[in-house]
């Protein structure tokens, strides 16, 4: 019995020590960038429109092919991961701009959690700033 308890507690030594995880963090900077219509051009509203399939709440097209948007949004926080998605094809049909100014979603859902499609689209105006 011993034995036992002296090799279930060596178990979870080992177990608490082993893994090591190492986390950075960058304090943002509170600056205030004042910006003039002249320090940047908008475009006209551009749309794009995502199908994402959910299996048992996973994307397995998207899984190991996550070409999605995390950053640039000005105005809107991404809820869904369709949304980044939607985002993401909005800027690979318009290069060379630097952010996406107020997107506005528009989505669907259609099935059951277990199987379910969303069609996401979203309309915005894209900028890129002055020389």
């Amino acid at each position: 019995m011993k034995k036992l308890l002296f090799a279930l507690l060596a178990a979870v030594c080992l177990m608490a020590t082993s893994c090591s995880s190492y986390y950075r963090s960058m304090k943002e900077p509170n600056v205030l960038v004042k910006l003039t219509p002249a320090d940047y051009t908008l475009s006209e509203p551009v749309t794009a429109e995502v199908s994402v399939t959910y299996i048992f709440g996973i994307d397995f097209e998207h899984l190991f092919n996550d070409k999605s948007a995390h950053t640039g949004i000005l105005g809107s926080v991404l809820n869904t991961h369709a949304q980044s998605i939607a985002i993401y094809e909005v800027l690979e049909a318009n290069p060379g701009y630097d952010f996406v100014m107020y997107p506005q979603f528009k989505s669907e859902s259609h099935g059951i959690p277990l199987f379910e499609k969303e069609t996401v689209t979203v309309t915005c105006r894209l900028g890129k700033f002055n020389k």
